[in-house]
């Protein structure tokens, strides 16, 4: 599994479950009861969005099936820079271990295809 993570910019933040509930809709996405959502139709891209028990969300796991195909990795990217322009946060590669900017999507693609 390859995770990236969506985080609010600002440290000790979150977003209200609203906001979150839009971007995943501008996706297509329905939130519902939360957990994991599937991404795209052959099933290897999730976006873990915890349970809406809580007033607020912290961070949104995008997490893609490791199946050495780089439009399995590029569909996970593209959704996670997506929600993090749309909700004002950053990506985070938990392989990497740090923040990524849009221009070094290509490291993540490397990453994940090596």
């Amino acid at each position: 599994m390859y995770d990236l993570m969506v985080e609010p910019e600002e440290e000790d933040a979150e977003w209200c479950w609203e906001e979150v509930e839009g971007a995943l809709q501008s996706l297509g996405l329905s939130v519902g009861e939360g957990g994991c959502l599937p991404a795209n139709a052959e099933g290897t891209v999730w976006v873990d969005v915890g349970l809406p028990d809580s007033p607020g969300v912290l961070l949104l796991a995008v997490r893609a099936k490791e199946d050495g195909r780089a439009e399995t990795i590029r569909q996970a990217t593209d959704i996670a820079f997506y929600l993090a322009e749309r909700l004002g946060g950053v990506v985070v590669d938990m392989q990497l271990g740090g923040r990524v900017l849009p221009e070094h999507r290509q490291l993540i693609e490397a990453e994940f295809l090596r």
